[in-house]
Formats: structure tokens, sequence, C-alpha cells
């Protein structure tokens, strides 16, 4: 999604969240590759709801697995997909609005998917949700329906709202600022 986004508008600036070191030593390669690595910014820590030390539950070492489980309690299983945890890797985390006050960057867009942490991710950006710049974010919901009611919630009462999305069957979601002015300029955005 970095390479695409970082292709598409050449004016963009791309900053992506990987705490996973042998997922983020992937990330970086693939975008020397692409002779991207100095558009777009790679933090090797991850996103939450709050700042500070926090550990990474791994359900998989394999480099590129997912399903990992940012927690600061003690976890067994993951978010999603109920796969037992296998290691676990101590990790800095930030909240999206931690980070904007710490680059001095507001984004226009946020693209979370993080495998069932997503309501404490949307948590710690209550100030970047309402700030003028930010317009909206493709969201995968938690699986868990009570969380990704949640996550509804703090959307709508931020005045965003749901817009189509081409794909029927996935958890993947797309919300705007209700003043929006067309799904067609909200993509080309």
């Amino acid at each position: 999604f970095s390479i695409y986004a970082t292709l598409k508008n050449p004016d963009l600036e791309v900053h992506c969240f990987e705490p996973e070191p042998s997922n983020c030593q992937l990330l970086k390669e693939n975008l020397l590759l692409n002779r991207l690595s100095t558009r777009v910014i790679i933090n090797s820590i991850g996103v939450s709801d709050v700042g500070g030390l926090s550990d990474l539950w791994l359900q998989d070492v394999t480099p590129g697995a997912a399903l990992h489980v940012e927690s600061r309690k003690k976890t067994e299983w993951t978010t999603e997909g109920n796969h037992p945890i296998v290691s676990q890797i101590g990790i800095y985390a930030t909240s999206i609005d931690e980070y904007s006050e710490f680059r001095r960057v507001v984004p226009n867009w946020l693209k979370i998917d993080t495998d069932g942490n997503e309501l404490k991710i949307l948590t710690g950006a209550r100030a970047v949700l309402t700030h003028d710049e930010f317009f909206g974010m493709i969201i995968e919901m938690p699986p868990d329906q009570n969380e990704a009611d949640s996550c509804r919630q703090i959307l709508e009462a931020n005045n965003f709202v749901q817009i189509a999305y081409p794909y029927p069957v996935s958890r993947n979601q797309i919300w705007v600022k209700d003043d929006s002015q067309s799904n067609n300029e909200v993509w080309s955005r």
C-alpha cells in the first residue's frame, strides 16, 4: 500500500509503522527495490492508544507473518484468528496523535489494518480525526462486533460517513468526512 500510494502521487509523503523487526526489514528492502526509500518514512514502532513501552505478541515468527497483537498485558492468543502466541518482543508504541504532534504533520489519510488493534488506534487519534486536513481512512474493521461497533461510533461522532467499498466480501471499509464532495474525488486524493 505504501508503494502504491507513493507511486500514485509523486508529492505524497508516506509514513509507515511496522513494529515486527523482520517485517520492517522486508518493508525497507521493498522500498529500496522500488527506489522509494527516500519518499517513505518507516517507523519501526507500533501504533496504539497511548505511547510508551509495550509488547508485540507474535503468533508466527516467519518474516511476513501477521496477526500479531500489541498489548501491555500478557496475551496467549491473537485477537484475530485465535492463534496461540509463540513469541514476545518488547516494542515502543505511539498514538497517531502523539506521532502527529512529534513529527508536526497531520495525515490526510490513514490506512489501518492491524489485525484487531483498530479500536485502540482510533482511540489514540482523536485530535487527528477532528483536524481540517484529515479527510478519511481505509480501515479493516476488527472481527469482534463490539469493537467494530465502537470504531463506527468514534468515526460517526467525528462526522465521518462510510462510503461504498468496491469489494463487498471484506471487512475493509472507507470512511470520509461528511463534507467530502464525491466518491470519485475522494479516491483521487
